[in-house]
């Protein structure tokens, strides 16, 4: 009795069919986990991008403040103003830098989001910006801040996925 119970704990010889079952377990987790990670990395460098482009738009919002509110009466304060002036215009060149990859990350967003990046760049290098003319306009650093609050708000959806 004692030599069947140890008979049949014995289990018999893996074959050629459990190998393959293991092995094609083992392909498909590899498989599963790959994507995954794909997918998780697209996500974090498309936040990324976005992260990035926003804090290019908050540097805008410093230049335009300097410029637009600057006082351009006080002869000391000129050069730094002429300055900013030139990052300004600078700045907005290199956010246009972006539009390819911006328009495959906000997809159906995209038209909305370059019409207001065209109004942003008429009204912060529009009217008299460097002109010798040039003088404060609180209106238009108004105007600017609505359409840059505007266009992170579009920002800010598409990282929440809305």
């Amino acid at each position: 009795m004692l030599s069947i119970f140890l008979w049949s704990s014995v289990s018999p010889t893996p074959t050629y069919h459990t190998y393959l079952s293991a092995l094609a377990a083992v392909g498909f987790g590899a498989l599963l986990a790959f994507t995954y990670t794909l997918i998780l990395n697209k996500r974090v460098s498309k936040r990324e991008v976005l992260l990035e482009f926003s804090s290019d738009l908050r540097e805008v919002l410093d230049l335009c403040e300097a410029c637009w509110l600057g006082k351009w009466d006080d002869q000391g304060k000129i050069h730094e103003l002429k300055s900013a002036e030139h990052k300004l215009a600078s700045r907005l060149a290199a956010t246009a830098e972006y539009r390819e990859v911006m328009a495959k990350l906000l997809g159906k967003r995209f038209s909305e989001f370059d019409n207001l990046d065209v109004k942003l760049f008429t009204r912060a290098t529009g009217g008299k910006f460097q002109t010798k003319d040039m003088e404060a306009s609180p209106e238009t650093f108004r105007e600017i801040c609505h359409i840059i609050f505007k266009i992170e708000a579009i920002l800010r959806h598409t990282r929440c996925g809305y």
